[in-house]
């Protein structure tokens, strides 16, 4: 499968963390540990959208229960910013026309999806 890496600084953070993006998911990562900080199935964001007055802000809403990890705005450089904003929505509108809109279930603690 195909993965992007991009370095983003998380605004309600100010924490510049390494956001993979690959088939299935999307995940933070610690820039110095690369240890995983969070992950979200791609079926779960609700949306993708460039922030009005600033054009290199990215804020994607997910559908979790959790709420630490509802909204995410993440700032990145000009370059790569359209390339992220543009690999997001494909994987959106991928996700759409491959599963039927049915309820799924994702455990508290390990993330994983349950139809």
């Amino acid at each position: 499968g195909e993965e992007c890496i991009y370095l983003v600084i998380n605004i309600n953070e100010s924490d510049q963390v390494f956001v993979v993006v690959t088939e299935t998911h999307i995940s933070e990562r610690d820039v110095t540990t690369s240890k995983e900080k969070a992950r979200w199935h791609i079926n779960t964001i609700s949306s993708c959208e460039k922030m009005e007055d600033n054009q290199n802000l990215i804020k994607i809403e997910f559908d979790t229960l959790r709420r630490d990890r509802k909204q995410r705005i993440y700032e990145l450089d000009p370059d790569e910013c359209e390339n992220f904003y543009t690999s997001i929505q494909e994987k959106i509108a991928k996700a759409d026309k491959s599963v039927e809109k049915k309820i799924m279930y994702q455990c508290m603690k390990c993330l994983e999806l349950f139809p």
